[in-house]
């Protein structure tokens, strides 16, 4: 069996651009010599080289370029050796270098294909897991006073990570309490869950929402949503965010404008 030096199996390169090139050449002197020698190979010599091509197969199939670049050493190697074989070597021996010709482009394939699977999959970022976030496991939040009036808390908020853009949260207005006029760059939806409330667009007048109920404020349209002078609301509030923004907040609605 021919055996390729240590210090040249070490310094086989391992990266994939120059595994593939490596490869594919060495594939391509293989063809060659096959076609120019094997009438002549002799019968000792393709034995060899068939314990060879075992050794290859051994070593080569799997997703690492390591072994294949080290599959590709061997290939020029016996190709090296392989040109003072193909001198007088009878006819006889044609049909079974055939033979050989076929099992080892049948290894070759096997491995490339191995090895692009192998290449693919540790190329591919983690896969996305499903996540739940369990009531109670984020503090509730008062609403900023500069962004509301009276008394209004947040709970469960939530935000999706990129590429997603969407947020949101539950939302507690107590008897009274309101948002400040404000606009979405991307829109807003509430669902509201419990009470009762009023949402008003700038210019129009005010409509009593109550559980059940889905409003759908358009991109960029002024606005204000809270509950009733008497019953608290509850919504669930959902807006995407454009450019790391997902609400402009304006001036506070005022007692005259909140009547009703």
């Amino acid at each position: 069996m021919l055996n390729l030096p240590t210090n040249q199996v070490q310094s086989c390169p391992v990266e994939l651009p120059s595994t593939w090139a490596r490869y594919r050449a060495a594939t391509a002197e293989f063809d060659r010599i096959w076609e120019t020698g094997a009438s002549r190979m002799q019968p000792e010599r393709m034995h060899q080289l068939l314990s060879l091509i075992e050794a290859y197969e051994s070593t080569s199939i799997g997703s690492s370029a390591k072994g294949l670049t080290h599959a590709a050493c061997r290939i020029e190697q016996w190709a090296h050796d392989a040109r003072p074989w193909i001198r007088s070597c009878p006819d006889s021996g044609f049909q079974g270098m055939r033979d050989l010709t076929a099992m080892t482009k049948t290894t070759l394939m096997a491995s490339a294909i191995c090895f692009a699977i192998g290449a693919a999959i540790a190329a591919e970022p983690p896969a996305a897991k499903l996540r739940v976030t369990r009531v109670g496991s984020q503090p509730s939040a008062a609403g900023p006073q500069q962004n509301f009036t009276g008394s209004v808390r947040v709970d469960s908020p939530f935000k999706a990570e990129a590429p997603g853009r969407v947020g949101g949260g539950i939302v507690t207005f107590e008897p009274g309490a309101r948002t400040a006029w404000h606009a979405h760059p991307l829109g807003q939806t509430l669902i509201v869950t419990a009470g009762l409330g009023r949402v008003q667009q700038w210019g129009a007048p005010a409509e009593e929402i109550r559980p059940g109920d889905i409003v759908w404020i358009p991109p960029g349209v002024k606005h204000w949503h809270g509950a009733s002078r008497t019953i608290g609301m509850s919504h669930v509030a959902i807006a995407e965010s454009l450019d790391g923004q997902s609400t402009h907040w304006m001036e506070k609605v005022s007692d005259e404008q909140y009547q009703y």
